[in-house]
């Protein structure tokens, strides 16, 4: 009976700890998510009441009991934490603490202000290691100065495995694991960051960051030319859509978007391999990309005004109005479909010549030879919204025996 009372009193101290917890994060990030009901906060008040009465019994005839004191410390205090907002700055509290050692795996790097921290630690005499993507969305003229990570002391190590690091976890002094699906970037994603200290965890996630250290080259000089190309098509390379799958999307409301590729479209071909597509040649988007980092749209008005006109139209389409998940295709000469394929992320800077922004694309089906015909001309303008019917373009495209004239 009296370790039963012991357990039961240790089990109801720790959700009263729960729950001031939550109530106390409520308070210190002004966000209501996750927040107690007001039955668990009078829950909470009354165990707070509860502890006097029940400290005397603990004190005289459990303490002596060894390893009860410990048990009982642990089973109230080591528990994970989970969040859903405010993220960068719970990483950096919790990055900021760190004393002697950080291992980080992250996939995307980009947010300054956990870079700053990092920084700072590699300052202090922290030893901080960082396994990433070496790519062109970690690697950027706009992007962190890694130079300056590695003139500092920071150990640098580019994944070179054939498979996507998909990682996002730190390991901080070797007593805490901080890991989600959180990518260090800016993102409007709805995203998790859960912290914990169990040893048995740390111990699982130290081992996996030495086996990706394995596979990784160590980098002492940034070098653009040793950059591999950023594609989020890794993320869905064992995807296949079927004919079907298209179907069902376009007929549960996705967007049919054309963009028009120019005067040389042979030239999309690398956009194809890499999956992107790239817009804006007229570079109304440049001031965006030289005064934010991140995209919002809800600060494209801005920039750009109320402009609507011309080039202006089609990358306000492009930017604002296109979707993830949406389907575009992409023509040549107004009239000849040379590929299809599905949105896959938000507008980001492009670093190359002639446009200034793209989107990454999943193209399913790329025409090089003998292109779909169009049964009219499309307008001369950059994009649009394809008019026509998008179950025809899909049918046409997948199963040409069986498809209807466009």
């Amino acid at each position: 009976m009296m370790l039963w009372a012991f357990l039961m009193e240790g089990l109801e101290t720790k959700h009263m700890v729960h729950v001031y917890a939550r109530y106390g994060r409520g308070k210190l990030f002004f966000t209501k998510t996750n927040q107690p009901t007001p039955e668990e906060l009078q829950q909470a008040k009354e165990q707070l009441k509860d502890i006097p009465r029940f400290l005397p019994f603990f004190i005289i005839v459990m303490v002596p009991a060894p390893g009860v004191t410990e048990g009982y410390a642990l089973l109230c205090i080591m528990s994970p934490a989970a969040y859903f907002q405010n993220l960068p700055a719970i990483l950096c509290r919790h990055l900021a603490r760190a004393e002697q050692r950080i291992r980080v795996a992250v996939c995307w790097f980009s947010h300054r202000d956990i870079f700053d921290v990092l920084l700072q630690k590699l300052r202090a005499g922290v030893a901080v290691e960082l396994i990433l993507e070496y790519d062109s969305q970690n690697i950027q003229p706009r992007g962190l100065d890694f130079q300056k990570w590695i003139k500092l002391g920071g150990l640098l190590y580019a994944y070179r495995d054939t498979a996507l690091m998909h990682h996002k976890f730190a390991l901080v002094d070797d007593r805490l694991l901080l890991t989600g699906s959180y990518n260090w970037t800016y993102t409007g994603n709805a995203e998790n960051l859960i912290v914990m200290d169990d040893p048995g965890l740390i111990a699982a996630f130290h081992g996996e960051f030495n086996r990706l250290k394995s596979l990784s080259v160590p980098i002492r000089k940034i070098r653009p030319a040793e950059v591999k190309a950023f594609a989020a098509f890794p993320l869905f390379q064992n995807t296949h859509f079927q004919l079907t799958d298209l179907r069902r999307r376009i007929s549960a409301g996705a967007g049919v978007w054309w963009v028009n590729m120019g005067r040389h479209p042979e030239a999309w071909g690398v956009h194809f391999r890499e999956h992107r597509m790239p817009f804006d040649h007229t570079g109304l988007l440049r001031p965006y990309w030289t005064a934010y980092r991140f995209w919002d749209e809800n600060l494209l008005p801005d920039i750009m005004g109320e402009n609507k006109a011309g080039p202006a139209r089609s990358v306000r389409q492009l930017a604002r109005r296109m979707c993830v998940g949406d389907v575009v295709l992409a023509i040549a000469k107004r009239r000849e479909i040379r590929a299809l394929g599905v949105v896959q992320s938000d507008p980001r800077p492009f670093a190359g010549e002639h446009w200034t922004t793209c989107r990454d694309v999943q193209w399913l089906r790329v025409i090089d030879d003998t292109p779909l015909i169009l049964s009219r001309q499309l307008s001369p303008a950059s994009a649009g919204r394809f008019r026509g019917s998008a179950l025809k373009i899909v049918q046409a495209l997948f199963a040409p025996e069986t498809a209807p004239d466009i």
